[in-house]
C-alpha cells in the first residue's frame, strides 16, 4: 500500500479544500423579491420561488422569474436564436452579493438589476463573441419600473448605466447543456464558463408550459 508523506498529505487537504471552495451550487428557495428595490408593478409578476448561486460558503447571487412569461405562439429555434421571447420582455430580477463583470467582462456593482430578453445586434461587430444572438440584459432596478417590453434603445441605454459604459451589461444565453436537470449551475472548462440552467414557466397565447433556460453566470467572451 502506497502512504502519502506528511507534506503531501497537507498538499492534497489543501487542494481537496480550495477545490471545494471554488464549487458553485444552485438552492431553490422560497421567499418575496425585495420589494423595497423594485416598482411594486414590476414586484407583483414575480414568483417567490427563487434560486439562488453559493461559491463555498459565500451567496453569490439570487434569482426570482416572472409567473408567467410571454412568449412567441408558434416560435421554431433556430441555430442562432434559441429562445421564443421578445425584444425587451421583463424576464425576472437578480440581486448579486458582490461586485461582478458581466459576458463582456465589464465590471458592475453589487444590487438589484432587472433582466430583460434581447438579441445581439447583426451588425460585423459581434462576430464570434457567441454562440447565439440571444441574451439576457442587466437594467437597474431602480430605474426599470414597468412590466412593459421596452424598446431596444431604451433597455440597451438603460444596461449601459449598470456597466457604465457605452455597452449594455450581458449575460450570454446558451443552448442547454449537459444532462443535469434545472436547477443546475454547469461548468464549461475549456472555456471557464459558469451558466445557471433553470425552467420557465412560459406562455404562448393558450399554450403554457415549462421552458428550460440555460445563460452564463461568470465567464466572458474571448472577443
Amino acid at each position: 500500500m502506497r502512504y502519502l508523506t506528511p507534506t503531501f498529505a497537507v498538499l492534497w487537504l489543501l487542494t481537496a479544500a480550495v477545490a471545494q471552495a471554488q464549487e458553485k451550487k444552485v438552492e431553490a428557495f422560497t421567499a418575496a423579491p425585495p420589494a423595497d428595490l423594485l416598482s411594486a408593478e414590476v414586484a407583483e409578476v414575480l414568483s417567490h420561488d427563487g434560486v439562488k448561486v453559493s461559491q463555498g460558503e459565500k451567496l453569490l447571487a439570487e434569482f426570482w422569474f416572472r409567473k408567467d412569461i410571454p412568449a412567441k405562439a408558434g416560435f421554431t429555434p433556430t441555430a442562432n436564436v434559441l429562445y421564443p421571447f421578445e425584444s425587451g420582455e421583463l424576464i425576472g430580477v437578480v440581486r448579486f452579493s458582490s461586485t461582478r463583470e458581466d459576458f463582456r467582462n465589464q465590471q458592475f456593482r453589487r444590487g438589484v438589476y432587472t433582466l430583460r430578453y434581447g438579441q445581439q445586434p447583426v451588425d460585423g461587430n459581434h462576430v464570434g463573441t457567441s454562440d447565439t444572438l440571444d441574451f439576457l440584459l442587466l437594467l437597474p432596478a431602480k430605474k426599470d419600473k414597468t412590466v412593459e417590453k421596452l424598446t431596444p434603445n431604451k433597455m440597451f441605454n438603460l444596461s449601459a448605466e449598470v456597466s457604465g459604459s457605452t455597452h449594455p451589461a450581458i449575460l450570454s444565453m446558451l443552448a442547454g447543456t449537459g444532462d443535469a436537470k434545472p436547477p443546475a449551475v454547469v461548468h464549461d472548462a475549456a472555456r471557464e464558463l459558469w451558466s445557471l440552467k433553470v425552467a420557465l414557466p412560459i406562455k404562448a397565447g393558450d399554450d403554457a408550459k415549462t421552458l428550460p433556460v440555460e445563460f452564463v453566470i461568470e465567464g466572458h467572451s474571448p472577443e
